[in-house]
């Protein structure tokens, strides 16, 4: 692959420790069908804001159900993406809000998913862009 389909596809061959996302993983997935990639990533784009949106409203009201429930759904999508980042703060949402624990903790996390997933958004458009 050439160095533009690279970062057209939000490739991190640089090694750069201040990005956010990492594609190995969806790009094994996907056997080298780089359009499968960039579809993948698209479909991250469209999705993401509007889950970031209903994660914030179920910390907010304390909708733990509806945590757990989102926080599941996000994690696959993280896991391509290569947000390794927040992988674990996303697994913890989930089992907090099931186990109703660690309460007190669970806005401070969402916050961090929802701003790394933010600045990888970013990153993501910023690279399929180019």
């Amino acid at each position: 692959m050439s160095e533009q389909e690279n970062q057209a596809t939000g490739g991190n061959g640089s090694g750069n420790s201040d990005t956010y996302t990492d594609l190995t993983y969806l790009r094994e997935m996907a056997n080298g069908d780089e359009e499968f990639v960039l579809k993948m990533v698209n479909t991250y784009l469209e999705n993401t804001p509007q889950a970031l949106d209903d994660l914030e409203v179920a910390a907010k009201e304390e909708n733990m159900d509806r945590l757990r429930a989102i926080a599941h759904k996000m994690k696959q999508s993280i896991e391509f993406m290569g947000i390794s980042s927040i992988k674990e703060t996303a697994t913890q949402i989930e089992h907090y809000a099931k186990e109703d624990e660690n309460i007190d903790n669970l806005a401070t996390m969402v916050e961090q998913v929802v701003d790394v997933s933010k600045k990888a958004m970013e990153e993501l458009r910023r690279d399929i862009s180019n």
